[in-house]
């Protein structure tokens, strides 16, 4: 959650200084990310919703989050496999194996 709260004003802040490290004078209507503003909408109106409500959201979330991270991995297809690096799947393997090892040592460590 606290980096959803980040990213919004990050967001925000890099759509209004975009045009002014590209030194060009774009239409900030065109570059401002709208979908932040609805986060603050969402954190808004959180507090307003019964906690019984909130856990079936809750839910519903889950399951949707769980059938997008599903469609990603079956769009992936042996010929991509192949066709790809094999430095890629080296490093994808050791970052796979660096967050496992780090969140075993964090769980022990403060549970």
């Amino acid at each position: 959650m606290l980096r959803v709260l980040m990213l919004a004003p990050f967001l925000i802040i890099l759509s209004l200084a975009s045009g002014f490290f590209i030194g060009e004078k774009s239409n900030i209507r065109a570059n401002f990310p709208y979908f932040a503003l609805w986060f603050f909408v969402a954190l808004l109106c959180s507090g307003f919703i019964n906690p019984q409500i909130k856990e079936f959201i809750s839910l519903v979330d889950n399951f949707l989050l769980s059938v997008a991270m599903s469609a990603l991995g079956l769009t992936i297809t042996k010929k991509a496999l192949k066709n790809s690096n094999l430095k890629v799947f080296i490093a994808s393997s050791l970052i796979f194996l660096w967050l496992i090892v780090l969140a075993f040592v964090l769980a022990n460590l403060l549970f």
